[in-house]
């Protein structure tokens, strides 16, 4: 493929400490290739290819998979494979640890920290991620006017208003 020869070849970082996000970083900047000159090839190509960029050690565990000739040639298979994987890899408290600790950057979005921390809640698995999701954001937040807005909101003191939820965003 000498159009892609400039290009870097997408590896997946498995021994990051975030290594589900590490993930979807992987399964996004693959994606994009594929929708670039592999495009033309067929999905069993495209695997080839995605296994190839997951590195050694990940054939050698996908030789342990007992699927199906037509699996093989689906890259929807290998997706759901690696996260299922990486999701026995993660760990709660580590994520936990990372939300605790997570301050919004100079400059960063509004949004983009609400993202970060959406992601991170998610990770923690918590009983009652809602309860968490805006502790996070009332104490990494540096906007005094979005901490002052989620103070306002107490669960049972205000009948006008209802408390902020991962639905709500």
């Amino acid at each position: 493929m000498a159009e892609l020869a400039e290009l870097l070849t997408p590896r997946m970082d498995w021994s990051s400490t975030d290594a589900s996000q590490a993930l979807k970083n992987f399964k996004n900047l693959c994606e994009l290739y594929f929708s670039g000159p592999p495009k033309d090839k067929s999905e069993e190509e495209q695997v080839s290819y995605l296994l190839i960029w997951s590195g050694e050690e990940r054939i050698e565990l996908v030789s342990t998979w007992t699927l199906t000739a037509d699996d093989k040639k689906k890259l929807s298979t290998y997706w759901e494979k690696f996260q299922e994987y990486v999701a026995l890899r993660s760990n709660f408290r580590l994520a936990r640890y990372k939300l605790r600790t997570l301050k919004q950057e100079p400059g960063e979005s509004e949004d983009s920290f609400l993202k970060k921390v959406c992601v991170l809640v998610t990770e923690c698995k918590y009983t009652d991620p809602d309860e968490h999701l805006t502790d996070a954001l009332i104490f990494g937040s540096n906007n005094p006017r979005v901490q002052t807005k989620l103070l306002e909101y107490d669960s049972g003191t205000r009948g006008d208003q209802q408390p902020i939820t991962r639905h709500q965003r």
